[in-house]
């Protein structure tokens, strides 16, 4: 698991997130978390790679801001809108995980983060 140090005024509050995600308690190979705020706009994406995240705010820069986020979570088979082999544009998509998890409107997913607290664990289940 990728874990980011340091601290101070050169990051604007942000803090390091990083956690795991499991589907049926098997790490989740590939996809992204994202954590979103009140709002709902993104606050922070992380690649997942066998089955472990890293947050960042954006491209270069490292964590989030402390707060309470939704978190949904993204793994496609094949991602909607893209062209398949026949060159068609796949609408709908095929997720690797029950696409209530794709939403965090839907997904039942939360995050506090604080100094205390910027590790997580997401179980998805698939039934």
């Amino acid at each position: 698991m990728l874990t980011w140090f340091g601290c101070g005024s050169e990051n604007d509050g942000r803090l390091s997130v990083s956690g795991t995600v499991t589907l049926d308690g098997s790490p989740l190979s590939e996809g992204s978390v994202v954590f979103s705020d009140e709002s709902g706009g993104s606050a922070g994406v992380g690649i997942l790679t066998d089955g472990n995240f890293s947050l960042a705010e954006a491209g270069n820069s490292e964590g989030i801001q402390p707060g309470n986020y939704k978190v949904s979570v993204n793994s496609w088979i094949v991602e909607p809108g893209s062209v398949d082999e026949a060159g068609e544009i796949v609408d709908a998509g095929e997720s690797r995980i029950p696409k209530k998890y794709n939403d965090p409107k839907t997904s039942g997913l939360t995050a506090t983060v604080s100094p205390e607290s910027r590790v997580f664990a997401f179980d998805l289940q698939s039934k």
